[in-house]
């Protein structure tokens, strides 16, 4: 669970980038052009991915819903739920207030359903970026946003782990980000854990929330972040940062 203050500011978030989008989405003359960021979609079927994904999160809260069990089985339920969706209607994406409960997320791991919107607002701000770069318009992503969506997956990473390019590696991880949360992760043998605290990491990552959010999500490459300084490494094996994103699924 998350504090009323953190809590607050989360949901505005949320209301600012939904409202964003949808007067994007609203204004657009064409919204059958190629979203470069997810080419099989087109900026209409990336906004109806949106508004079919809104719903989830107050329905995990009620303890309902469609949640998989392997990262690798959504690609086919999103697209399913985005060929049943009718005419799109802007004004459904919206009614989702924070509650609570806790239940199983996407790949399995488990959130608190407040702190789960923190991942909705990632839905909201990646998929509104991927929207509009296809539209030819700009969107920035609020640094404060960014440390709330990155908080969020750090959540449920357990469930992203990719088991092929996670298998048998052994490291622990300190990320920095600047400005919000410290997270410690390790791997044993290619099991990850989420950790309170570690003294000697293998590697200490200290990043940028945007450059660390968009290099997460697969929007952006590493190496212009790390050539600006928006993301370094240090510690014993500091090479180990190079390929950490690659050994999770890409959200």
């Amino acid at each position: 669970m998350i504090g009323t203050q953190q809590r607050s500011d989360l949901q505005h978030a949320i209301e600012n980038a939904c409202e964003r989008l949808v007067t994007m989405v609203a204004n657009a003359p064409e919204l059958n052009v190629q979203v470069p960021d997810t080419p099989k979609w087109t900026a209409r079927q990336a906004f109806a991915h949106v508004v079919t994904v809104t719903p989830r999160y107050t329905a995990g809260a009620r303890q309902t819903g469609r949640w998989v069990d392997a990262w690798p089985h959504l690609a086919a339920m999103n697209d399913e739920e985005i060929a049943a969706a009718g005419p799109l209607d802007v004004t459904e994406v919206g009614s989702f207030g924070p509650q609570a409960p806790e239940y199983v997320f996407h790949g399995g791991a488990k959130v608190a359903a407040d702190a789960a919107l923190r991942c909705l607002l990632g839905e909201f701000e990646i998929h509104g970026r991927d929207i509009a770069r296809a539209l030819g318009h700009p969107w920035t992503i609020a640094p404060a946003h960014a440390r709330l969506i990155l908080d969020g997956a750090a959540t449920v990473m357990p469930g992203v782990v990719n088991p092929a390019t996670a298998a048998g590696h052994t490291a622990t991880y300190e990320l920095r980000i600047r400005g919000g949360t410290t997270h410690f992760w390790a791997f044993r043998d290619g099991r990850f854990n989420i950790v309170d605290e570690l003294r000697r990491p293998d590697v200490v990552l200290s990043a940028d929330p945007v450059a660390c959010l968009l290099v997460f999500y697969g929007r952006r490459s590493q190496w212009p972040e790390i050539l600006r300084g928006r993301m370094l490494a240090w510690g014993r094996r500091p090479w180990l940062a190079l390929s950490f994103v690659k050994r999770f699924h890409q959200p």
